[in-house]
């Protein structure tokens, strides 16, 4: 299985592949409503492409968490929040505990979120750092 067939790509390829994805990158309504409602859990090989998956996750979020701390040191501490619950949320399903829908509905809510504290950053004049978009 490659790593496309297990997780959801943004390219052009994504339409046609879409019944092959087990989780949403893209959180628009044409895949997120399937995708939510998968209810098998990862085998070993999908845990270990999700762990990679991870691990380079964390290295963007920490680049974007650096611009934030130089711009806007007071919006780290609801940032830090909202990374702790998306750390859980990975975590489980790096585990295997959660389902493919569960892990999806997670990430997309706390992508909500997110983006709800990057748009009061920005309102309030304050540019968030190199990356200024939600990182699920």
């Amino acid at each position: 299985m490659s790593f496309q067939a297990s997780v959801f790509s943004a390219s052009a390829e994504a339409p046609r592949n879409w019944r092959k994805s087990k989780t949403v990158i893209d959180d628009t309504q044409e895949y997120s409503f399937i995708m939510q409602h998968n209810w098998t859990h990862p085998n070993q090989e999908e845990i270990t492409l999700l762990s990679r998956l991870y691990g380079d996750y964390l290295e963007c979020r920490k680049l974007f968490m650096e611009g934030v701390s130089l711009s806007s040191p007071a919006s780290l501490n609801a940032l830090t929040e909202n990374n702790s619950k998306f750390d859980k949320l990975w975590t489980e399903a790096t585990a295997g505990k959660l389902s493919w829908g569960e892990f999806n509905r997670g990430r997309i809510d706390l992508g909500v979120v997110r983006q709800k504290l990057l748009t009061e950053i920005t309102d309030r004049g304050i540019t968030p750092g190199p990356a200024s978009g939600p990182l699920y």
